[in-house]
């Protein structure tokens, strides 16, 4: 049995704003403007936004939640850990094991995520 794809008008509608949402030049200038404010690059930004304070997160389960190289995990950690704005938690159990959280004093992941909206 072959399964007959049916395209309707307002499914393509729907894509298209989709598409215009993630791709537009305003989303993509919206992005930079976030990333200026926050004196963050955009690969920060978004390793920012992804994670939740009060919640760390092990770098391993970072790696693959972004899907990417555990190494580039670790340079995103050390960008924001040297601003101050998270902090690499070893594992009591597992010394090769890291986690990241952001310390209390920042709220950068909050400014973040408020000025994205």
């Amino acid at each position: 049995m072959t399964t007959r794809k049916v395209f309707t008008a307002s499914g393509r509608e729907a894509w298209q704003y989709l598409y215009d949402l993630m791709f537009s030049d305003e989303m993509h200038e919206r992005m930079h403007d976030i990333c200026e404010a926050l004196d963050l690059s955009p690969r920060l930004t978004k390793a920012l936004m992804s994670i939740e304070p009060g919640q760390p997160k092990p770098m391993k389960g970072l790696a693959d939640q972004w899907r990417c190289d555990a190494s580039y995990v670790t340079s995103l950690v050390d960008g924001l850990e040297e601003r101050g704005i998270a902090e690499r938690q070893n594992n009591p159990a597992d010394r090769r094991a890291a986690s990241m959280e952001f310390p209390k004093r920042s709220c950068s992941c909050s400014t973040a995520r408020a000025s994205a909206r």
